[in-house]
């Protein structure tokens, strides 16, 4: 049964990444190249990477929870707020200069190949969790999850944006701010937009923005242009902020 399971496994991860090479060929190039440097800078350093990570949870596996979470977030919004933004204009830089991604397949095909993309990761999920709950689950693992979302015509503010990373849809930015404890609210999200040089009052057709663990966070205009009030509330006490 095992083998059975880990056959159907290893198939439905090599449809999805022929999908995601194919799917990805379609994305805005920028977007594209960024996603590609990250995920190849990950993969080229996991031995450095995943020792320092191995080393620390190890340091503070017995350490008493108060240690462990002031120590976790503490690195992690110490790291997105004094290495962060350079990173991002470096990767913002190097997919500028990146070799133009030629689309692998048609628009229209890759609408068909995003459905079945989708059919074959639920169908891993599935799986996983099955050979999870019959503890025969080692060596499985799910797919990376993908968004899937090219730009249209975009909205004149960041309220009127629907957003997300990945599978992941957000519907405003406390929403993604929620998922993320770099951030303690929205105004720390959009403040760092701004210093990547996002116009957040007039964003333009497409938004996009990296996130402090690499993921591509992007918003794209809502079908509906109704306004979010909280959004902008908190949007001008930033400005206002800014000006004081």
């Amino acid at each position: 049964m095992s083998g059975d399971l880990k056959d159907l496994h290893d198939q439905l991860h090599s449809f999805i990444s022929d999908a995601d090479e194919k799917l990805d060929s379609l994305m805005d190039s920028p977007t594209a190249s960024k996603t590609r440097i990250i995920n190849e800078k990950v993969t080229a350093t996991e031995q450095t990477w995943s020792q320092v990570v191995s080393d620390l949870s190890e340091q503070l596996s017995n350490a008493p929870v108060d240690i462990r979470i002031g120590v976790y977030y503490g690195i992690v919004r110490g790291l997105a707020s004094q290495i962060g933004k350079p990173l991002n204009e470096t990767i913002e830089e190097l997919a500028q200069n990146a070799p133009q991604i030629v689309p692998l397949i048609s628009a229209e095909e890759g609408t068909d190949l995003q459905k079945k993309r989708s059919e074959a990761y639920t169908k891993l999920k599935q799986l996983v969790d099955m050979a999870v709950s019959f503890d025969l689950g080692e060596g499985m693992e799910l797919a990376k999850k993908r968004s899937g979302k090219t730009g249209s015509k975009g909205p004149r503010k960041l309220s009127l944006l629907s957003w997300s990373i990945g599978d992941k849809e957000y519907e405003n930015l406390k929403a993604v701010v929620a998922d993320y404890d770099q951030y303690e609210k929205q105004s720390e999200l959009t403040a760092a937009m701004r210093e990547a040089d996002i116009n957040t009052a007039d964003p333009g057709d497409r938004v996009e923005f990296t996130m402090p663990d690499g993921e591509i966070l992007i918003g794209v205009k809502r079908e509906s242009d109704e306004d979010d009030d909280e959004d902008d509330d908190d949007d001008e006490i930033v400005a206002d902020d800014a000006t004081a």
